[in-house]
């Protein structure tokens, strides 16, 4: 999935300038090992040779400057003392504990987007924090790739409701 996410951000980042006025960077990567961090985005070759590194089935820590046996929390904390403009965590693991980087990042005034269902469908105390923090901050919390097999159900219905709409009845065939 991060590879997929990564090659997607490469394939639109003209349109994503030319619409939003916005220059994304991948400035870390993670996995299992550790992380690679270069915080003035990892260049177009870097990151070509780490994408067919990771799809060889070779680590980060394999990668010359990554920083090995670190979690990802230490990454959004190395990460986030530069002055990143408009900083995104996005989490495409499916680790059970990821919601205490997603806390961090919060706190520190990062949005968050993720497709890992464990913190948003785990314990309510959970998701309420992160949700609170998010609030708290003013950032994004953002999940739509973990409902409905990716359709935009969440978006749907937070723009139905802004808009004065009502839910009456909603069904849904839940799985895992």
């Amino acid at each position: 999935i991060g590879r997929a996410l990564t090659d997607l951000v490469l394939q639109r980042r003209t349109d994503m300038f030319r619409r939003f006025g916005l220059k994304a960077r991948i400035v870390a990567l993670a996995d299992r090992s550790g992380y690679l961090f270069e915080p003035n985005g990892i260049p177009l070759e870097r990151l070509t040779g780490v994408m067919d590194a990771k799809a060889a089935g070779r680590s980060l820590t394999d990668i010359d400057g990554a920083s090995s046996n670190a979690s990802p929390t230490e990454m959004v904390w190395d990460a986030l003392r530069w002055r990143l403009a408009l900083p995104i965590l996005v989490d495409v693991s499916n680790a059970g504990n990821s919601h205490l980087t997603m806390m961090e990042a919060l706190k520190a005034g990062c949005d968050v987007v993720t497709a890992n269902k464990k913190p948003l469908a785990g314990p309510l105390e959970t998701y309420r924090k992160l949700v609170d923090e998010a609030d708290r901050g003013g950032l994004r919390l953002k999940a739509e790739a973990t409902v409905g097999a990716g359709l935009p159900v969440v978006d749907t219905i937070e723009t139905m409701l802004a808009t004065g709409d009502r839910i009456n009845v909603a069904e849904g065939c839940l799985s895992g």
